[in-house]
This record gives structure tokens, sequence and C-alpha cells, in this order.
């Protein structure tokens, strides 16, 4: 064979096995669907431990350890984006009920000697366990400037949460591989990988997954619209193949939603929802057949569009209310935060924890259950 068909075979091969990857995705993982639902409505409402020496508290994550026990992680220290804040975390004992007092999971000296860059500050981590059991933070880090300019960094714990190892930053642009952040949780894959949902902040303001496969490697990010000034996409599998995206929309008050096809590998335009955002964080989750939206308003504090959390069902393409969940107490005087917002959110069977931020001095939690929901839903509609 001559050198010169050689290459030409290799190089074909080569384009091929490219194509392949990237026009192949495994189905998303969908949760079992014949779970039984409990006959007893449950409700339950708390704080987490408060941090003393680290008294302003936001953007919370929450997952599932291996023994059945619940992890939140959220950024604290005396102000947003000051240099003395961390990434804290605390456990949840379902049976009894009771968080643990949290814990420095990561500071900026630790990501400075892993990562050797300079990191000017921290914020919004993201706890997820993926099928194998291990759990993967991911957290933002800014060297320079503002939010704008900040980069995404990996962590992996094999042990509980005992002891996270660094596994790098995030390669996602060619322009100093920055403006990169990641705020909503990963949707799994049923090969055991993840898409992790992450946003561009600088000049366009754009969504994108990540793909990461079984062992956590990232394998390549995609943009999943051109609509600009969408960010901080929350993102649940409707079936095997179907997904359903809702974007914060920086830039207009309605609710972009966009769906997905071939797993995760095409996206429909973003189309408005009959919600008002105003540049809030929301998140979505599915329980049984229906899909479930997280979200602000302000029903209950015409001056805050934080200041109301409120649970709402997709029925026929409108988001119809179920019930509202929290509200902010307290007067906004000069720079004080009067909000409930932020709201992250796992599912387990049939039940349902989030965690979200309380005028920034304490993640709140909220324990329901399927048929807690349900008889909500049906008070509404008497």
């Amino acid at each position: 064979m001559s050198r010169l068909i050689f290459y030409v075979i290799a190089c074909a091969l080569t384009f091929f096995i490219f194509i392949s990857h990237k026009s192949y995705n495994p189905p998303f993982f969908v949760q079992d669907l014949d779970v039984r639902p409990s006959e007893v409505p449950v409700f339950i409402k708390n704080n987490l431990p408060i941090i003393k020496q680290a008294p302003s508290v936001h953007s919370a994550s929450i997952a599932r350890l291996s023994s059945g026990k619940l992890i939140a992680l959220w950024f604290a220290g005396s102000g947003e984006g000051r240099p003395d804040v961390e990434i804290y975390g605390s456990i949840y004992n379902i049976s009894s009920n009771i968080w643990e007092e949290p814990k420095s999971y990561l500071d900026r000296k630790r990501l400075i000697k892993d990562s050797h860059q300079f990191i000017k500050k921290l914020g919004n981590p993201v706890i997820y366990q993926s099928a194998n059991g291990d759990l993967h933070l991911f957290v933002v880090g800014v060297s320079f400037g503002g939010w704008a300019t900040s980069k995404i960094y990996h962590y992996i714990s094999k042990d509980e949460a005992k002891s996270f190892a660094y596994q790098g930053v995030l390669r996602l642009g060619p322009l100093m591989n920055i403006s990169h952040l990641v705020r909503s949780s990963p949707v799994g894959l049923e090969d055991g990988g993840f898409y992790l949902p992450i946003y561009h902040e600088l000049a366009d303001k754009y969504p994108l997954i990540v793909r990461f496969d079984q062992n956590g490697k990232m394998l390549y990010s995609q943009k999943i619209t051109a609509h600009n000034g969408q960010l901080q996409p929350s993102i649940v599998a409707l079936d095997s193949k179907r997904c359903l995206a809702v974007l914060r929309n920086y830039r207009e008050k309605e609710m972009y939603m966009q769906n997905c096809e071939d797993g995760g590998m095409k996206w429909d335009k973003p189309i408005t929802s009959n919600v008002l955002n105003e540049s809030n964080s929301i998140a979505l989750f599915k329980l049984g057949q229906k899909i479930f939206l997280l979200h602000n308003t302000r029903e209950k504090s015409e001056h805050e569009s934080r200041g109301t959390l409120v649970l709402s069902y997709l029925d026929e393409g409108r988001w119809e209310k179920v019930t509202i969940l929290d509200v902010a107490q307290g007067k906004r005087e000069g720079i004080k935060s009067v909000e409930v917002s932020y709201p992250n959110v796992f599912v387990s069977g049939d039940m349902v924890d989030i965690v979200y931020t309380n005028n920034r001095t304490a993640i709140s939690h909220i324990r329901l259950n399927q048929k807690w929901i349900f008889e909500q839903m049906k008070e509404g509609k008497k």
C-alpha cells in the first residue's frame, strides 16, 4: 500500500470516527415510573445550620449519597464575590430530618494550589452523583474581573464526599477559556454519562450542554440556541430521547422553553412561555408523568421579583400554579436582600427535596412528596 493511500484511508477513518462520535448519543436515563407513591402527604420546611464566620450564603445545589443521605453545597462568606467565600456543605439524614453542621469543602487557596492559577473568588457549586456512585463537584472560579470572566473547575469524590480530587478546568472556548458558568443540575444518560448544563455570559449570553462519559471525562460541549440573553438552563428528560429545558431570561421578561430530540443532539428553537422570569434562576423536575417548575413571582411581594417562590406544573403547553412554597420576610433596606430564590431540586422516587437561598442569610430546605403536590393541585381546581 502506498503512503498516499495509507494517509487517505487514515484521514477517512478519523473523519468517520469524529462524525460518528458527534452524531450519536446514548438515551437519557429515565427514572422508574412504577414507584408506588405514598398515601400520606409530606411537607417539611427547615433551614440548614448557620455558619457564623460566613453570614452571606447563596446558590445551593443538592444530590444524593450512596448511603441514601442527601448532601447540599453552597457558597458562603462575608458577601458574594468576596475573597473569603468558600464552598460549604451539609449532609441530611432523612430519617431524623437533621442537617449536620456545615463544613468547608473548597476555598480559594485549595483551588489555586490544584489549578496552578490565581483565583480571585468562588461561586455557584453544583454537586451531582453519577451512575457509578462518584460525586462530581463543579464550581465557578474567577481569576480577574467579574463573573463574566469565570471558568468552571471539576472535582470528583469517590468516598461519599469525605474528600474531593481535582480533575481540571473545563476546556470550553478558545478565547482564554473564560466566561463559562454553571448553576443547574446535570441530566443522566443510560450509559452512565451525563450532560452538564452551563452558560456563557461575556457579551453574548447563551446556554450550552457539556457531555461527560461514565468516568467523568469531558467529551464535548454544544451550544443549544443562538437566541441571545438566555442563561442557567435547567433540563429534564421527558423520555429516553426527548428533553425540555427552561432558561433564565437576561434581557426580556418572558421565560423561554426549549425542546430537544435524539438524546440531546437536536434542539428546537426556544419559545416563549406564560411565565414571567425577570432574570431569575429556575429549576425543572419530573414527578411521575408531570413536569414541574420552581420559579419566582411578585405575587406576595410586588416590589421584589424574587420575593415569592412558586411551584407550577405544565399543562398543555402552559404553566399552571400549584401553590406558593415560600415568601421572603423583611423589607429591603439599602442592599439588604429580600428573596427566596435560586432553587435547586433532587427527586428520588416520589420524594422531592428543594434547597434555595433565603434572604442571603440562610439556605432553606423543603421536602415534599407526590401526594402532597397532587393534593395542592386538587385544592387549586376547587
